[in-house]
């Protein structure tokens, strides 16, 4: 291999690397930069690769890999319809109650279940979950099997939320996203 093709292989490589980090928008960037000082340049065959190049990058950004990411910094919040229970705002009536998960690249967390008057427990679940709801599965690959079954579908059941991308969701931010996901159970709890 010659020395500049390796080192264009090797650029190529780490960019790739990049993209599947989730640094998306930014190797797009540099990517439309260069491809503008070539164009400048009227290297128009290289900026035409770099043109390919940024196209396959927008597929990345398509709903099939918005979970590809780096596995040490997945951690997802899985938010699902729970029993309708009667609370202490209103013990004549059930409404509705949500059980939620935070998973991890290696475990799972099931935390308390919550309703929409007691969604402001939620966040402080997140910085500190119960170690006591842990759990694991057999071996790592199970777990992500496991997962990826769930998260690829094109229609998950339930409320899905990167907390990659959100890495403190406050209660304002985790009550519209329920009642945003689950707006059903919000006119039954009004009526």
């Amino acid at each position: 291999m010659q020395k500049g093709a390796e080192i264009q292989y090797r650029q190529t490589v780490q960019q790739a690397l990049e993209a599947a980090s989730g640094s998306v928008q930014d190797l797009q960037e540099t990517l439309m930069a260069q491809m503008k000082i070539l164009a400048g340049k009227m290297q128009f065959e290289q900026a035409q690769l770099i043109k390919d190049q940024l196209q396959a990058l927008l597929k990345l950004r398509g709903n099939v890999f918005r979970w590809t990411q780096r596995l040490k910094t997945l951690r997802i919040l899985h938010i699902c319809r729970g029993p309708r229970i009667r609370t202490a705002d209103n013990l004549r009536k059930k409404h509705p109650s949500f059980c939620a998960y935070l998973i991890s690249s290696d475990e799972i967390h099931k935390l308390p279940n919550f309703s929409f008057s007691s969604i402001g427990r939620l966040p402080d679940f997140l910085s500190h979950p119960p170690a006591a709801c842990r759990m694991r599965s057999k071996s790592a690959a199970e777990h992500l099997s496991l997962l990826s079954l769930y998260l690829y579908k094109s229609k998950p059941p339930g409320l899905w939320l990167d907390l990659h991308n959100l890495p403190e969701p406050d209660e304002q931010i985790l009550s519209d996203a329920v009642r945003e996901g689950f707006r059903d159970n919000e006119s039954a709890e009004d009526e």
